[in-house]
This record gives structure tokens, C-alpha cells and sequence, in this order.
């Protein structure tokens, strides 16, 4: 039992380490997708309404 809590233990550590980087990421990652598929859309769509 203690062999398996042990064991059971350092996976649960590897997978915050692992939650942690991939936070990372998306923090790099995830304003870029925001910027690339919202603002252009909602430029356009001002735009649009001002030319209309």
C-alpha cells in the first residue's frame, strides 16, 4: 500500500507539472488565437456598420 501511495503521489506531481506548462502555453498561445479569430471580425464588422 504504501509502495502504491507512493507511486500514486509523484504521478499526481507530474501531472500539476504538466497542468502547469500547459497554462503556459495557453497563456502564450490562447491571446494570439483570441486577437487572430475576434478583433479582425469585430474590425469588419465596425467597418461594415460605418460604410453602411
Amino acid at each position: 500500500v504504501a509502495l502504491s501511495s507512493v507511486i500514486f503521489e509523484e504521478l499526481r506531481v507530474n501531472l500539476e507539472n504538466i497542468n502547469d506548462k500547459f497554462k503556459q502555453l495557453q497563456s502564450y498561445i490562447h491571446p494570439e488565437q483570441q486577437i487572430r479569430s475576434t478583433w479582425p471580425k469585430r474590425v469588419t464588422r465596425i467597418g461594415d456598420n460605418k460604410e453602411t
